[in-house]
């Protein structure tokens, strides 16, 4: 798993992280469609046709520079979720993603061992 910022072919900061996320690697899709309840009872769905996918990860890092590296990235590089930037997942495909809600660490074992837990949004 690898984050490029801002993209792959123009990366400026890069991270690859030592372990793949944890199981179960969440993939969810979103359809951005607009639901209208009319005076008459009726419900009218208007399609945006937009789909977006959301990726929730946990991953193990496996020492402090690896979090610190993380942290530095999230919270300077991309700026929580203002910028976007290149996501390659575990199977090698690549997509244009931002975070969104939250952003957690917790350590596991001392100086050691650290869990992070993560959204990315996957933008068109």
């Amino acid at each position: 798993m690898r984050f490029d910022y801002p993209t792959v072919a123009t990366a400026t900061d890069s991270i690859e992280f030592v372990g793949n996320p944890e199981s179960p690697y969440e993939r969810e899709v979103i359809k951005n469609n607009t639901e209208v309840q009319m005076e008459d009872g009726s419900l009218f769905v208007y399609s945006r046709s937009v789909t977006n996918y959301r990726y929730k990860i946990e991953i193990v890092l496996f020492s402090q520079a690896e979090r610190d590296e993380l942290e530095s990235f999230y919270d300077t590089l991309v700026n929580g979720s203002q910028k976007t930037f290149d996501y390659t997942d575990p199977y090698g495909d690549v997509y244009n993603v931002r975070f969104i809600d939250s952003f957690n660490i917790v350590e596991v074992y001392k100086d050691r061992f650290y869990r992070a837990t993560f959204t990315l949004l996957q933008t068109p």
